[in-house]
């Protein structure tokens, strides 16, 4: 999470960190974006955000409802109109993998990882490495945000957020890794993301 007007890093812990999964629309003005990115298709438009220590992520499809996704240490504000809560609750309650179906012919399937830093070190750089050379490739989105830690902390895991997005060519899979470091715990949460859209679909 960030101080509100100096954009400093406040340690949290990785249990309050909560999974929004919003099927319609969902207003971002309520999100600061630190960093943000988009990738508009012939069909689909994404648009993931790094919000703090924390993420979003925005799918749009003519033939589907929107679909959000937020993983934040906060609640989401009400929306003026009805949405499907499609999941809301902590990371460290998911049982495994999440698995739920916005539409017919719409799959959303998301697993979370926590690993402590001396474990999680290697898949951090992995995915990092994924996030320097999305620049370059077409159809990826590559988002990283290191927070400026207090002069007073003394941490080895540098507080950061890092999100890869990758669709494929005929846009019909979308991926989606995450990684929020806690150096206040030297803990790493993991998260990886698959939606699937089949021929065809429908609300």
């Amino acid at each position: 999470m960030l101080a509100a007007e100096e954009h400093l890093y406040i340690d949290q812990s990785a249990d309050e960190l909560c999974l929004n999964v919003v099927g319609g629309p969902l207003d971002l003005s309520q999100f600061t974006l630190l960093s943000s990115g988009s990738i508009a298709g012939a069909s689909l438009q994404l648009r993931a955000g790094i919000i703090g220590a924390s993420h979003v992520f925005a799918l749009r499809h003519p033939s589907l409802p929107e679909l959000h996704e937020v993983l934040a240490c906060r609640k989401l504000e009400p929306t003026p109109v009805p949405v499907q809560q499609l999941y809301s609750g902590r990371v460290d309650e998911v049982p495994g993998q999440l698995e739920c179906a916005p539409a017919d012919g719409f799959v959303y399937r998301f697993r979370p990882q926590v690993a402590d830093f001396a474990a999680g070190s290697r898949a951090l750089a992995d995915l990092e490495s994924r996030v320097r050379s999305a620049a370059r490739k077409p159809g990826e989105i590559g988002l990283a945000y290191a927070f400026p830690a207090p002069r007073e902390a003394s941490v080895t895991l540098c507080p950061k957020t890092v999100v890869w997005v990758g669709v494929d060519a005929d846009e019909r899979e979308i991926r989606v890794e995450t990684a929020h470091c806690y150096p206040n715990e030297q803990t790493i949460v993991f998260s990886a993301t698959w939606i699937e859209i089949e021929t065809g679909c429908r609300r």
